[in-house]
This record gives structure tokens, sequence and C-alpha cells, in this order.
């Protein structure tokens, strides 16, 4: 892959859209996820909605595209993994956006995003390509890393990516460990293809290229 991503610098306005989509989906939607099964998480609940939420507005926005109006929670709002429709050379591709949260903006090619097997091999996904956009926070503002994306095919046909299966447990870089609950794919952030950027992309807020160490 090319070594670059793309970065923006979120506004207040954007931030607040976000907040406001995940605290509707709190108090009014009730589809679960696994953080709900303790009250005590529901922080947590709002903050991984909220990151999800940031990241689709990001998104949106710098790629031209209409924002969300529903974020995780409502019984009308499955998408399939269709989150959006991207011109990539000409041809749209429908997109599912995988947005997560990290302390800072410097990123390695080892690092992996993760995704779940039954994602990929769900019978009415429309999926074509998982995007990936990292979120961190730096004093008093939100900045969205656009990372890239990679090809659903070249995940299931075994070109990029190593299939973990459930029990599997993993080492973090800190020296930590986790157990994999089902079976994930692990994603090389060195096989992610370059983020498309359109022409009016550099305009937002705080554009720049920065390079994906090695």
């Amino acid at each position: 892959m090319d070594d670059h991503f793309f970065q923006i610098e979120l506004t207040q306005e954007q931030v607040e859209y976000a907040r406001d989509l995940v605290q509707y989906s709190m108090d009014n939607h009730k589809v679960p996820n696994i953080w709900d099964i303790d009250e005590s998480k529901k922080e947590k609940t709002f903050f991984y909605r909220f990151v999800g939420s940031l990241g689709e507005v990001a998104f949106a926005d710098a790629y031209g595209l209409p924002r969300h109006k529903k974020s995780f929670g409502a019984s009308d709002g499955q998408d399939y993994g269709n989150d959006f429709i991207l011109e990539i050379d000409g041809c749209s591709k429908v997109v599912d956006l995988k947005s997560m949260h990290r302390i800072n903006d410097h990123f390695r090619g080892y690092y992996v995003l993760n995704i779940p097997e039954v994602q990929l091999n769900k019978a009415n996904s429309q999926t074509e390509l998982y995007y990936c956009i990292s979120i961190h926070k730096n004093s008093s503002h939100y900045y969205a890393s656009f990372l890239g994306y990679m090809r659903k095919e070249d995940i299931i046909s075994g070109k990029i990516g190593i299939l973990y299966s459930p029990g599997t447990i993993r080492t973090r870089a800190d020296g930590s460990t986790f157990k994999f609950i089902s079976g994930t794919y692990e994603i090389d952030f060195k096989d992610f293809i370059a983020p498309p950027i359109y022409e009016t992309t550099p305009r937002m807020s705080g554009f720049k290229l920065i390079d994906i160490y090695k």
C-alpha cells in the first residue's frame, strides 16, 4: 500500500451532531448491543456509539455525502453492511465504515483492524469495501484519520488478513492479552489501500497527509 493516509480536524458542530444522534439512540432506540447487559457500562455504550457516529459524520462530510440521521440501535436502522456509496476510480462501491478510537495518530503497518467473521459471511450483506477511520482527541479537539480501505473479496479469499477461531488468545503491543469470543479476521494496516482524496477534501479543516510507520 501507499504509506500515507489523511487526517482532518473535526469541528464542534460535527461533534455535537454525532453526540445528539447517539443521545437520541440511547433514549429511544432499543436494539441491544453487548454493553447493554450491564447498567454500569452505559457510559461505555455511549462512547462506542459516539465514536462510530462521529466517524460516519466525518466520512460523509469529507466525501460530500449525506449524513446519517440515525445512530446505532434503531429498530429500522439495519443497513446490511451498507453505510455509504463511495465513488472510487469511477465506480460506485458499497462501504461498511469501521471507526475505532485510539489515543493518538501514530500508526504502524502491523496494527490491525478486527472484523467479525459473521459479518463477512452474512447472506444479506451488501458490503464491497471495508473502510477504516481512527478517532483521537488532542486537547479539546477531535481528529479523524482516514486510514484506507480493503476489498471484502480479498479478505474472504485469504489474500489479506488472518482468521482466528473463537477462543484464540492474542497479545497486544503492551503485553496484555485478550480472547476472541467469536471467529475474527485481523487485517494489518499495511494491507489497506490508500484512501481516495476528492477535490474538495483538502479544503476541510486541518487537512494533512500523514505516513503510516513501518
